[in-house]
């Protein structure tokens, strides 16, 4: 074949080469890129929806999570005044020993240095510091301490006091 129609023959094959490579190739990158697009744009708006709900979400369990704890405190503190009264009641030579489990909010538990009947639970929230006191039909005497974990404390009635120790 003469070199001037090989030559002719390899332009023809350059041009439709280049004709299919512009018609399909290009054409069908450009439909990937547009779908790469559109799934970059969908995934983000959904990101943009999930992130104030987990906000949401972690606001609202941890006011629940504060909740939980100043109920516990509060049963706590019921407890330990119930016993106080019932061995207030019943007089000397009476005494109770009781467990409770402190939660770890709870950071100290003091007898009112203003009027002896009173047992002032000291309640840390994240920060936030709050008192819960409770009035107890007994003159209260004696030591106790706050802290996570379980507390173990004898009551003791004597005279006109309710004595309290706490054994661990």
């Amino acid at each position: 074949m003469p070199e001037h129609k090989k030559r002719g023959r390899v332009d023809l094959d350059l041009f439709l080469l280049n004709k299919y490579f512009n018609k399909y190739v290009l054409l069908n990158k450009t439909r990937k890129s547009q779908v790469s697009m559109e799934f970059l744009l969908v995934m983000g708006f959904a990101f943009l929806m999930i992130i104030p709900l987990i906000v949401v979400f972690y606001t609202h369990y941890s006011g629940m999570n504060i909740e939980i704890e100043n109920a516990q405190a509060e049963k706590v503190m019921n407890e330990l005044v119930d016993a106080v009264d019932s061995v207030n009641y019943l007089g000397e030579p009476s005494q109770k020993t009781i467990k409770l489990h402190m939660p770890s909010t709870l950071k100290d538990i003091t007898i009112s240095p203003v009027n002896n009947k009173v047992l002032v639970f000291t309640i840390d929230n994240n920060g936030v510091i709050n008192n819960m006191s409770k009035l107890t039909s007994a003159n209260l005497t004696g030591s106790l301490s706050g802290g996570e974990g379980l507390h173990v404390f004898k009551l003791r009635a004597q005279g006109t006091f309710v004595v309290i120790e706490e054994l661990r």
